[in-house]
């Protein structure tokens, strides 16, 4: 989920629906990309008083539309976590723009597989990338038209894998907490991109989920990783092209199973956990402490999409 300014003091909020094609609570467009896929995103209007002004379909006819990002003009990337039935693509959504052709258009060189989240660097343009799938890889997209518009990330642009030479094997399990690598990015076939990043002896993560860039770093969790399988965080550095993992948790009440992350205005980052039990919001401090923001105790249902400050709509 997003947020962006609207028009006097209200505040427009943009979220996925992660669902299948057989979902209790379709969400049918007007336009939909694939007319057998009745899901997508919603735009909700709210006002100063909290209270809901309008709300609409904002995109459809897609499948399984999990983390996403926000872009830094204003759109919201919908990410399809499946590689069933021809989908597993990047579509752009402009809030302020329902179900229009842009929406309805792939991202094709931004990779066709289990997507999860994204997230730009806005000093250089570049968007990284995670997969929802075992093993999975850390990608990067550097479009050609790198100016932060809309619609410049249809003019296409390069796919890369993260991959460390100097480790004997391709898999993050060997990391230590606080180690540093170098990375190698290596040029990635958007349209077999897991098979070919396998192939180039690319990092293989467990299973990666949220993403999230902020103060010249990206982070990212992977959610079943560690030696107790319950989750690693890790951060990456373009200025330094280091790679580090930062947390893992060995203790399910610190922290099991990290999904959707986002950053607060202290800078902490917040983590959705998706795991057995009552499902939590837990915060991890630069300085690697660990705290219990909310804990959900009516049901077994995640909390997903959390999102701060708005952000301002394309010009």
């Amino acid at each position: 989920m997003a947020a962006y300014e609207g028009e006097k003091g209200t505040t427009i909020l943009v979220r996925n629906h992660e669902n299948g094609t057989n979902s209790d609570y379709p969400v049918n467009g007007k336009k939909p990309w694939s007319a057998g896929a009745a899901l997508d995103t919603t735009t909700i209007i709210v006002g100063q008083n909290n209270k809901v002004i309008d709300q609409y379909v904002s995109s459809s006819g897609t499948i399984r539309n999990c983390a996403g990002g926000a872009t830094t003009w204003g759109t919201w990337f919908t990410m399809e976590e499946t590689r069933d039935m021809g989908h597993g693509f990047v579509f752009e959504v402009n809030p302020l723009d329902p179900e229009n052709e842009m929406s309805r258009t792939p991202i094709r060189d931004m990779r066709y597989f289990s997507q999860e989240a994204g997230h730009v660097d806005p000093s250089t343009g570049i968007w990284y990338l995670t997969e929802d799938a075992s093993p999975s890889f850390l990608y990067r997209f550097t479009p050609h038209d790198r100016s932060q518009k809309l619609g410049s990330l249809q003019k296409s642009g390069i796919l890369e894998a993260a991959s460390i030479d100097e480790l004997p094997a391709a898999s993050a399990s060997q990391f230590s907490t606080r180690q540093k690598f170098g990375i190698v990015w290596k040029k990635i076939n958007p349209e077999i991109a897991q098979q070919d990043a396998k192939d180039k002896g690319c990092i293989q993560f467990s299973r990666l989920e949220g993403a999230y860039f902020s103060e010249g770093t990206l982070w990212f969790d992977d959610t079943s990783a560690g030696s107790a399988r319950l989750g690693r965080v890790y951060r990456y550095t373009p200025a330094t092209n280091t790679l580090e993992l930062f947390y893992e948790s060995t203790d399910k009440n610190d922290l099991e199973a990290p999904d959707n992350i986002t950053i607060t205005p202290w800078g902490d980052l917040w983590i959705a956990e998706d795991g057995g039990g009552n499902d939590r919001i837990v915060g991890l401090s630069p300085d690697g402490k660990i705290y219990t923001f909310a804990e959900n105790m009516m049901n077994g249902s995640e909390f997903a999409g959390p999102t701060f400050s708005p952000m301002p709509l394309p010009s």
